[in-house]
Formats: structure tokens, C-alpha cells, sequence
């Protein structure tokens, strides 16, 4: 898979860096093959430390500049008022093809390597086998596309690569930022700091986090309310 992605760029790659365990895997790879690698972060708010420490770390420790540009879901949250008011068509829709094409606009390469694999989703699955793990036609190597969760984590043991930081294990973008209650709420009673840039890009973060609290209060009271007594109808006066 990497030689062929080195005969395919030999000028190198653009590696999509989120910091977590696929992404590091993905760029030590990359790198011991003798690929050039271009790392690259995309942010829906820019500068959370609880987010952007693990990827600028392992772009450090290669020596590399880690490129930062908007995540897709940005021009969504923006558009449909997802925690701040709509801007709607104000807003240009982001896709992930714009950022791709912006990408290697900018670093004058031409392709792209991800972590992805079969076993990440039903969705992933179907795309990696039916490329095999390496798209010519979009011009994207995935050189996990076969390999299992034990796999990474033995590789990252092995090779002594530091394990990423889960920023919010009971959601599926554990290691990344979306504007879901569980993430919102681990980064207002972690992170204070890092909650306070997202309420200046996004006011309603604090009810959207709120609102778990709530739920959570009423589950609880609900389990430590006792059960209600069932009368037989039939044994009552009548």
C-alpha cells in the first residue's frame, strides 16, 4: 500500500491529523515509508487545547507544521443555528471536497491519506472495500483499511507512540469536537477555558449542555423513586 502511494506521490502526502489512535498510526507509517508528510487539523472552533494538543504534539514530535482549516461541520452549525442563531445561505456550505482541493491548492500535492478502516463504521466498510483501501479516482490512500482496533493499539505500544486523550468516551467523536450535550458538558466541567471560546462562537453551548444535566437528574430521580403498588381490583370493596 505505501509503495504504491509512494509511486503514485512521490512529492508526498497530505495526512489527515485529528490526533486520534488511527490518525497517529497513519502518520508514523507514513513517515517511516520515507513519505513527505503534510499534516492537517480541521477545527470547528479554533484553538480548544482539550482538541488541538494531541495532533500538534505528534505533528511536533515529526517535526512537522500542522496545517489548520474548518471542518465541514462548521458551515452546518452556522447554517441551521445549531447553538448560535442561523445565518442560513449566508453561510457557504463547506464540503469535505472543497477542503481537500484547498489543500493541495495550498501544499501543491496531490494526495491524501487517512486513517480510516473497515471495521470503524458500515458506511466505512463499503467505501474501503470497494477501493480497496486506495481510491486513484480521488486520489486517497487508506493504508488501515484491513487492520482491527487491537492492531492500532498494538502498533502504538510497540512502536511507544502516546496513546491519545479521549476527550468524551460516551460519545462517538470521542477524541474530537462536535456540538453534542455529552462533549459540551465534559468540556464546561473539564475545560473552562477551552468552553469559554465555545460560547463566544456559540452562545447556546451552555443550555445544549444543560440539558443533559436535566436529563440526567430526572433519569436518577426516577430510579430512586419507589415502585408504584398495583391494587388488584377484584379484592376491593365494591
Amino acid at each position: 500500500m505505501l509503495d504504491r502511494l509512494r509511486k503514485a506521490s512521490p512529492a508526498g502526502v497530505i495526512l489527515g491529523l485529528s490526533g486520534g489512535k488511527d490518525s497517529l498510526v497513519t502518520l508514523d507509517l507514513c513517515l517511516a515509508s520515507g513519505l513527505r508528510v503534510v499534516p492537517f487539523f480541521l477545527y470547528v472552533v479554533r484553538g480548544l487545547e482539550c482538541v488541538e494538543a494531541g495532533p500538534i504534539r505528534a505533528a511536533q514530535r515529526a517535526g512537522l507544521d500542522l496545517l489548520f482549516r474548518p471542518h465541514p461541520l462548521l458551515s452546518e452549525y452556522l447554517r441551521k443555528g445549531i447553538g448560535r442563531p442561523g445565518l442560513g445561505r449566508q453561510v457557504k456550505v463547506i464540503k469535505w471536497g472543497d477542503v481537500e482541493d484547498e489543500l493541495r491548492e495550498a501544499t501543491g500535492l496531490d494526495w491524501f491519506a487517512y486513517g480510516h478502516k473497515r471495521v470503524d463504521s458500515i458506511w466505512r466498510c463499503g467505501l474501503l472495500s470497494k477501493c480497496g483501501g486506495f481510491d486513484e479516482r480521488r486520489r486517497i490512500a487508506y493504508p488501515l483499511h484491513e487492520w482491527g482496533q487491537a492492531d492500532v493499539w498494538s502498533y502504538l505500544r510497540r512502536h511507544r507512540i502516546p496513546p491519545p486523550r479521549r476527550l468524551c468516551p460516551i460519545s462517538s467523536r470521542g477524541d474530537g469536537f462536535a456540538m453534542e450535550p455529552a462533549i459540551l458538558r465534559t468540556i464546561r466541567d473539564r475545560y473552562p477555558d477551552d468552553f469559554a471560546r465555545v460560547c463566544h462562537a456559540f452562545p447556546f453551548a451552555p443550555a445544549i449542555a444543560a440539558g443533559l444535566d436535566i436529563h440526567d437528574r430526572e433519569r436518577a430521580a426516577a430510579e430512586a423513586a419507589p415502585p408504584a403498588e398495583v391494587h388488584d381490583g377484584a379484592s376491593e370493596p365494591g
